[in-house]
């Protein structure tokens, strides 16, 4: 394997969220993978490539049976209609056939990293479900510039912190809303800190589409907060 992305092998095949544990000799690791609705399985596998054996898998059934509901991942169309952009969705354990849900969006626009957070399994995803079994549907979207991807997928909204990812939360909205039954018409928005920021500057730029939001502790002017965050990652 060389560093001009040739002659590059996948070791660790399955679909999910990978961590790597590799053996002092560097002949073997042990590979945990999970989704946000997969609880975690382990796996042996050689460096070469070959599975040795399955170590095992994470039993959720006591937390099943206390009514623990996973959330749905998503994709759907970024605000330019052609990038591909994902996220959870959290919907009331006991939805209401026919009804419109009206929807909270929670958001951490990043850059350094996006309202999903870890996609690997958790039980708890802070608030989210809870509002959901309030009445809503909770959308959480990864916003494009987050990291992880391309080159050019970070470069989108590269040197305007302004943005937000506010565009992408729009158009995905208005995509899931027809597979949830979403009311457009009753969107609320919050989240922390550069969520707090993301939330005011949706409710002062885009009040047709967000009614109602908390913003929590925003670094709204970001020319005398930290210079060590939005300068390096966002220029």
């Amino acid at each position: 394997m060389g560093f001009d992305g040739k002659g590059l092998t996948l070791l660790t095949p399955e679909a999910g969220n990978h961590t790597v544990h590799l053996s002092p000799s560097g002949d073997h690791f042990v590979d945990v993978y999970s989704q946000p609705d997969v609880p975690p399985v382990a796996n042996f596998r050689s460096t070469k490539g070959s599975l040795i054996t399955n170590l095992g898998k994470a039993d959720i059934s006591r937390l099943q049976a206390k009514g623990w509901k996973a959330p749905s991942p998503v994709a759907v169309k970024a605000a330019d209609g052609v990038t591909d952009i994902y996220g959870l969705v959290f919907t009331p354990t006991n939805m209401i056939p026919a009804k419109k849900y009206p929807v909270i969006d929670y958001i951490y626009p990043g850059p350094q990293g996006g309202s999903v957070g870890s996609w690997s399994f958790s039980p708890s995803r802070g608030d989210n479900q809870a509002l959901a079994e309030l009445g809503f549907i909770v959308v959480v979207m990864e916003g494009t510039s987050n990291p992880y991807r391309s080159k050019s997928f970070h470069d989108m909204s590269y040197g305007n912190m302004a943005e937000n990812t506010l565009p992408d939360q729009i158009t995905a909205i208005r995509q899931l809303s027809k597979t949830y039954p979403i009311d457009t018409s009753k969107v609320g928005i919050w989240g922390h800190s550069g969520g707090g920021f993301a939330t005011a500057a949706a409710l002062l730029r885009y009040p047709d589409f967000f009614k109602v939001g908390i913003a929590e502790s925003g670094n709204h002017d970001n020319r005398n907060y930290e210079d060590d965050w939005g300068s390096v990652i966002m220029g």
